[in-house]
């Protein structure tokens, strides 16, 4: 989130979760953001599931990505499941 707006539709959200060019409000995006509150030393669940959609253009799987890269580097296992199709819950639903 802290830089969100500087894509696809981030900017949009600025009005709904805080502008990062202020700092309390970056301050408090920082502290909700899984990402910048990922610690080493923390024993995270070992069945840990990151999902995501590669079209998805909202939330892209930049999020995920990073994220996992970051789990990756902290050594801590995860799984990783990313679908191709469309939106927010894309391939939770049984074909």
């Amino acid at each position: 989130m802290l830089r969100c707006e500087q894509i696809e539709a981030g900017n949009s959200w600025v009005a709904e979760y805080g502008n990062v060019a202020m700092s309390v409000e970056r301050e408090f995006l920082a502290s909700i953001s899984p990402y910048h509150n990922l610690k080493t030393g923390v024993p995270y669940p070992e069945a840990l599931m990151i999902w995501t959609t590669t079209k998805e253009v909202r939330v892209g799987p930049q999020h995920a990505r990073t994220f996992a890269a970051k789990l990756s580097a902290m050594g801590v296992p995860y799984f990783d499941f990313e679908v191709i199709e469309w939106g927010h819950g894309a391939g939770a639903t049984p074909a």
